[in-house]
């Protein structure tokens, strides 16, 4: 309502579904009214939307907007203003329309069913709610958080000061004396092996329980780089061909147990790991397998992202990223649009990045994060040109 109040200078009041029920003269925007809906004759597109896609559909002098997932109606809302007013965000203070206030503007007859080329994509600098939602990215993380964090939250499940985590320290962590990260193999102890998974296995479905629209959360490494080095993690390593393989058996077992719990409710939850620094590559023997609820969540922070991933310097990640998409149908990916060694300057990605997207896409990613100046809220003109050149590729690649 506020993006056409702000466009034509009328004002659209909200009114609920019952004070305005369906008649062909109504001149309403129905906004996911399923008894409007029938009443017209509108049914939902076969099509899947997935969690950010929308249809529109004109009747008469009315128009239905419909979405599967509440994650969906911005992205309805922003199309619905696009197609009719011809909306434009460039940043979030730079709004343009095609229509001047006060013009007649026709209800076009529609029918428009959209969705963007990843599922899940959020910007990679810090915006403005109205900058990110204005361009339609995706509008909470996927992910809850895990005691406070979505990302590097290995430690988050299993705080080694809690009781629970004393009683099995010299088991769980890669040092019982100073913790960095889990042992995902608990030093080759089944009993404490067990005692792990219904750890993560408990956290999981009681943050779950409490945000049921939640489908996907994170198991991923600490930022501080290594992995156990215990002889049972080294013998996982050694037969299968990477370190990674033991994030992988251990979220499988979780993924099992998530399952479970889950499916009788109706519900699916996925679970990724981290494949970043010592688990960026995939195992290469012993014929591992993820378990359908299993992601990867691959973070090539290494990589020349000056070039694209076809280019030859970065063979070795675009490998790794192919093996990887061969092993789940639930890939995360996380690049990167910035020089860490010098923050503040704009890192000349424009034209390699929307290569990389498409090649993560032909990955089967479902999920982008391209992160930028992530937490500095005054980037450049150049950087605020990145977020509006990503939202648009992102949702459309081509």
């Amino acid at each position: 309502a506020r993006r056409l109040n702000e466009a034509t200078g009328a004002i659209f009041e909200k009114v609920s579904e019952s004070e305005a029920p369906y008649s062909a003269n109504g001149k309403y925007i129905y906004f996911c009214c399923d008894q409007s809906m029938n009443s017209a004759g509108v049914s939902k597109p076969s099509q899947d939307l997935g969690a950010s896609g929308y249809y529109i559909k004109t009747v008469n002098n009315n128009v239905f907007l419909y979405v599967k997932n509440v994650w969906g109606a911005n992205n309805a809302a922003v199309g619905f203003v696009k197609y009719v007013l011809g909306y434009e965000m460039y940043s979030d203070d730079i709004v343009t329309y095609e229509v001047e206030v006060g013009e007649t503007v026709y209800l076009p007859e529609m029918t428009i069913i959209d969705k963007p080329d990843f599922e899940y994509f959020v910007p990679g600098n810090m915006m403005s709610s109205e900058g990110s939602a204005g361009m339609r990215y995706f509008q909470r993380s996927p992910f809850p958080n895990v005691n406070g964090e979505a990302w590097h939250n290995a430690l988050n499940y299993c705080d080694p000061e809690e009781e629970e985590c004393k009683t099995y320290k010299s088991f769980w962590y890669n040092d019982s004396s100073n913790p960095t990260q889990l042992c995902y193999t608990a030093h080759g102890n089944t009993t404490a092996y067990n005692a792990l998974v219904n750890r993560v296995y408990n956290v999981i479905k009681d943050i779950i329980d409490k945000n049921p629209t939640y489908t996907d959360i994170t198991l991923t490494n600490e930022d501080n780089g290594g992995t156990c080095t215990c002889s049972a993690c080294t013998s996982k390593k050694n037969q299968y061909g990477a370190i990674s393989a033991t994030n992988i058996l251990f979220c499988n077992d979780v993924a099992a147990k998530l399952e479970a719990y889950f499916a009788p409710k109706g519900q699916t939850v996925r679970i990724c790991f981290f494949a970043y620094q010592d688990t960026v590559n995939p195992p290469t023997k012993g014929g591992i397998s993820f378990h359908k609820n299993v992601g990867v969540f691959y973070a090539p922070l290494l990589a020349q992202y000056n070039k694209t991933f076809y280019h030859t310097n970065n063979a070795s990640y675009a490998n790794y990223m192919t093996a990887w998409s061969k092993l789940t149908n639930w890939m995360y990916i996380w690049l990167y649009e910035t020089n860490y060694n010098h923050y503040l300057y704009p890192l000349n990605s424009y034209d390699t990045m929307v290569e990389s997207f498409r090649f993560a896409k032909s990955c089967n990613a479902i999920y982008m994060f391209p992160e930028g100046q992530f937490n500095q809220g005054n980037v450049t003109a150049f950087g605020k040109y990145k977020e509006y050149l990503d939202a648009k590729v992102l949702w459309d690649l081509n």
